[in-house]
């Protein structure tokens, strides 16, 4: 959703930050169709919608694996289901990272 989120590491996202910048950007997009009939048929804002509910809908999920109640077997079930290796601590385990899997 924001480039910048792929910078940060999984541990340190904040998802009470990042749905207020989806808000943010919801409400623009709201102002450009207001705008425009044809702000609904943009491409650019249907795809800004369709990465907004994307993250949206994996918010709940972020938040419980950023949990302390988070053992490492959970995470090792997590990967032996997703038959990825990933290590979810490592600088480079980003919300990008997540997504992809």
């Amino acid at each position: 959703m924001n480039r910048e989120w792929n910078d940060i590491q999984f541990y340190e996202l904040r998802t009470d930050d990042m749905e207020n910048r989806a808000e943010e950007v919801i409400y623009s997009i709201s102002e450009i169709e207001k705008q425009s009939k044809e702000g609904r048929a943009w491409p650019l804002t249907e795809a800004l919608k369709t990465r907004i509910k994307e993250f949206q809908d994996t918010k709940p999920l972020i938040q419980d694996l950023q949990h302390p109640a988070m053992r490492e077997r959970h995470w090792k079930e997590l990967r032996h289901e997703l038959k990825e290796e990933f290590r979810e601590k490592e600088s480079d385990f980003n919300y990008e990272k997540l997504m992809s899997l």
